[in-house]
């Protein structure tokens, strides 16, 4: 139960502590949150008697998956504005890796395609051929 409770906690102080923009801590919704994070594993504590050992183990061990595949996210994939994205650029500053966008040229705006938000869907072959033939 202590094992399974402390997982918790840590897993869920993980996405809490660096993972999240200065705008969304000043949030009232981060304040719940925050207080959630600290009274659940309470609640747990208290009631994990109750609950049979096969779900304890499952959510031991499903605790520290999630904590293995939030830490690769956020290493590598942090929100924007984050501590964990500040670490990334210093990371790959240090390396030599980090890519700086350049400010845009004021006349280079008609060049530009405009972006967009929706990822262009795959096409197959078959239909492909088929918009070939129109």
């Amino acid at each position: 139960i202590v094992l399974m409770t402390a997982s918790q906690f840590i897993t869920q102080l993980q996405i809490v502590s660096k993972n999240m923009s200065p705008e969304t801590k000043a949030s009232p919704m981060f304040r719940q949150q925050r207080i959630l994070l600290y009274l659940l594993p309470l609640v747990f504590a208290v009631s994990g008697v109750a609950f049979p050992l096969g779900v304890m183990f499952y959510w031991l061990v499903s605790n520290f998956w999630t904590m293995g595949q939030q830490f690769v996210v956020i290493r590598n994939m942090p929100t924007p504005g984050s501590e964990a994205a500040k670490a990334r650029e210093a990371r790959l500053a240090k390396r030599g890796k980090l890519v700086v966008e350049s400010p845009s040229d004021e006349g280079d705006d008609v060049a530009k395609k405009p972006t967009t938000t929706q990822r262009q869907q795959p096409v197959s072959k078959n239909r492909a051929k088929k918009q070939n033939r129109k």
